[in-house]
């Protein structure tokens, strides 16, 4: 009788872990070498429009220094690769302020999309958090500047001629 509730039980977990994992692509790792000859770019900021046009005048502006150029594509199946950047936010208690704190984390990937439910992360990105409640001071640079510039940096080692040493991986 017990070996009938043992049976059942790990077949509704194992159920239950196939559903899980048929709903999200999976996910191997690369490495930024990967950005070779890659042409055409995906951004993907959810809804933040800001953070979205940040990036892409951040990316073409290094890459007009480098005389280099990438095409941003509007739909992600007509691109190469995705940067996806957002920011996981988090409510805080305690410390010297005890209400509540907002806390926001800026969090970047790299991804190279390889069919249906498939993908390969290529670098990632985490920036330092941010408390909002609290001024934050001068001289910081906006995050999603930082990703781009990481970003660039990667992708224009990749695409350099001195193949010799692996490409840096985005700091955080």
């Amino acid at each position: 009788m017990r070996s009938r509730y043992i049976t059942f039980g790990v077949f509704f977990l194992c159920s239950f872990a196939v559903m899980a994992m048929a709903q999200n692509p999976s996910a191997g790792s690369g490495d930024a070498n990967e950005l070779k000859d890659v042409t055409t770019v995906f951004v993907d900021t959810g809804t933040d429009m800001n953070a979205h046009d940040n990036i892409i005048a951040e990316i073409r502006k290094k890459l007009r220094e480098a005389k280099r150029d990438l095409k941003f594509v509007s739909k992600p199946e007509d691109s190469d690769i995705h940067l996806r950047f957002s920011y996981e936010v988090q409510a805080a208690y305690g410390g010297t302020n005890p209400k509540e704190m907002i806390r926001k984390t800026a969090v970047g990937k790299v991804v190279k999309i390889l069919g249906k439910d498939r993908e390969r992360v290529l670098m990632s990105y985490k920036g330092s958090q941010r408390n909002y409640g609290i001024k934050v001071g001068l001289g910081k640079r906006n995050p999603e500047i930082e990703f781009a510039r990481e970003f660039v940096k990667a992708y224009l080692y990749a695409n350099s001629k001195n193949q010799g040493q692996p490409a840096r991986q985005l700091s955080s």
